[in-house]
């Protein structure tokens, strides 16, 4: 008996993958942060130094925390540290809970299967539009929803796959 996933499932693939998304999520998410702090402390600079207010940071600022909390969430649902159903799983029977950790991440799943679907219905609706101040296309903004739809798929998908993997000692 060999199911579809058996070669996934004893070959190191699935972890390099993890590793892989883990490296980049990681990267980016700093990227993003010290960006941030710079774009903040540039526009304070400009603002109570200079006594001349910038007018782009506060829009770019924003598009940038939206990425970095939405990132931030797939990391945390790829590590398996988000909120979840943790006395069911402790206290229940070990089939029992395995079954409301397989549903609980069938359920953010569905969750992103539908922030793929219509993160990309709303920002195709209006591509065009930009931020009154700094003139980014919000665009950058909008794509963020069906890329996190995607990566919590695969990073729970990834998480799915673990929970069934068999355990061999080293």
């Amino acid at each position: 008996g060999q199911n579809v996933l058996s070669p996934f499932l004893r070959g190191k693939s699935m972890e390099r993958v993890r590793k892989i998304l883990n490296v980049a999520l990681n990267t980016v998410l700093v990227l993003q942060g010290f960006a941030l702090i710079f774009v903040i402390v540039l526009a304070v600079f400009y603002r109570y130094i200079l006594g001349s207010a910038l007018s782009w940071p506060e829009e770019f600022a924003g598009i940038l925390f939206v990425w970095y909390t939405l990132l931030g969430i797939v990391l945390l649902v790829g590590s398996d540290s988000h909120i979840a159903f943790d006395l069911v799983e402790k206290y229940a029977p070990p089939i029992a809970g395995v079954l409301v950790k397989v549903l609980s991440q069938l359920i953010v799943i569905l969750y992103g299967l539908i922030m793929i679907v219509y993160g990309w219905q709303y920002q195709r609706l209006f591509p065009h539009e930009t931020s009154p101040a700094a003139g980014i296309n919000l665009s950058w903004v909008k794509i963020s929803i069906p890329v996190t739809g995607a990566l919590l798929v695969v990073y729970v998908t990834l998480n799915i796959i673990q929970q069934f993997k068999p355990v061999h000692p080293d």
